[in-house]
């Protein structure tokens, strides 16, 4: 493990936070392979996969970002439409590789590199199975190709502009600052979500 003291506490936040969901989210996918199927877990996984989204774009860490937004939409799919044509061991076997993944980007971040991993294969192979899935399950491939193909699109890179000029406030709108000052290592480990 890299000395993590010159370490943003927000870093290690991240750090903690992605290992610990990660390691929630194979215990779901294992009690999962026992029950011959994901009911039981696909909100679990969705709001894993959504957390590590949000947490990942906060930081920018963009290929994890994505790569959990693609599984995220997946779960989406499963918790939404219940489609009955699933098969268990592919998709397992597809949020494995992206656990991997994450788990790599991760262990680089920790020992201060830079992640450069490149997910872009995995999350093809991630929307061409939903696209498939949606496909088989709907009976009609014409329609889910119309209607997933807005959905489907590889995601454009954004880019956000903060600027450092406050813009000036009117007399009549109302503004509210907040300061939060923390100590180091206070040890909150779920402070971002109050930021």
């Amino acid at each position: 493990m890299a000395d993590n003291v010159s370490r943003e506490p927000m870093l290690d936040m991240f750090i903690f936070e992605t290992l610990q969901l990660l390691d929630q989210l194979e215990q779901s996918l294992i009690s999962s392979e026992k029950e011959s199927g994901f009911e039981s877990s696909i909100d679990e996984i969705f709001r894993i996969m959504h957390t590590i989204k949000g947490s990942a774009a906060m930081m920018l860490f963009d290929d994890i970002s994505k790569l959990a937004h693609s599984i995220e939409d997946l779960f989406f799919y499963l918790r939404e439409e219940k489609p009955e044509n699933i098969n268990s061991t592919e998709i397992t076997d597809i949020v494995l590789n992206g656990v991997d993944f994450i788990k790599n980007e991760t262990a680089k971040i920790e020992n201060g590199q830079k992640p450069d991993g490149d997910a872009t294969d995995l999350i093809k192979e991630i929307r061409d199975y939903l696209s498939n899935l949606k496909s088989v399950n709907s009976g009609d491939s014409n329609s889910t190709d119309s209607e997933s193909s807005g959905t489907l699109e590889v995601e454009k890179d954004q880019k956000y502009y903060i600027s450092s000029n406050r813009s000036v406030s009117t007399p009549k709108s109302h503004k509210y600052e907040a300061v939060l000052k923390f100590e180091d290592q206070c040890g909150m480990e779920n402070i971002r979500h109050f930021l």
